[in-house]
């Protein structure tokens, strides 16, 4: 074993048990890996690093068993090999992240689909408030002209009640041409007696 294994090891031993509760299996999972191909760069096998690796863990209090997902992406065959003898149940966490993000999605539709519905319906019920109103005005509308219609025909029938009839007063005599020629030869004389009509008027009027 070189000193650069055996350095890795206790380092990872110390930190494990100064802040066990406070790593993660991902962090437990990377460094066993840097761990393995620091030991397969020194010749051991890959069952040789695998068992070696496990006694370890056992010793510092690590449960194997219990280590389902790291970063395993992008390592050496060699290496996941080792880590896939280590730890049995190891998963890509890559596969997590997608879980827990459809979980979150999944429990976000139903709130979206109740926030739809509620839009909806305020929607139908502003489109209900506003036909009631289109339908209000028209009616105002309506009586107003009808209202209009009325009190004109009531003014037109007084005026025509009150106005002057066409025809003379039953029992009334016309003026004939005699009568407008005796009251113009004994009104002339007054008048022009007064001077408020010259000589000539009288032409133009018996005329």
């Amino acid at each position: 074993m070189s000193m650069e294994t055996y350095l890795e090891l206790t380092d990872f031993a110390e930190r494990y048990r100064n802040y066990k509760f406070g790593i993660e299996d991902w962090q437990i999972v990377s460094r066993t890996a840097i761990i393995a191909s620091s030991m397969l760069r020194d010749g051991c096998s890959i069952e040789m690093t695998a068992n070696c690796l496990a006694d370890f863990l056992g010793d510092i209090g690590v449960d194997r068993y219990k280590i389902e997902y790291g970063y395993i992406h992008g390592l050496r065959g060699e290496v996941l090999r080792v880590l896939y003898l280590v730890f049995p149940y190891l998963k890509d966490i890559r596969e997590r992240m997608v879980a827990d993000r459809q979980r979150t999605v999944g429990a976000a539709a139903p709130s979206s689909r109740g926030k739809l519905s509620r839009s909806s319906g305020y929607g139908h019920s502003r489109n209900v408030l506003e036909m009631i109103i289109i339908i209000l005005a028209f009616i105002l509308i309506i009586s107003l002209i009808i209202w209009a219609y009325m009190k004109n025909q009531q003014v037109v029938s007084t005026i025509s009640k009150t106005s002057i009839p066409s025809q003379p007063p039953k029992g009334a005599q016309p003026i004939t041409t005699q009568a407008r020629a005796t009251s113009q030869g004994v009104l002339m004389p007054r008048i022009r007696a007064y001077g408020e009509l010259p000589e000539h008027t009288e032409t133009r009027i018996s005329s």
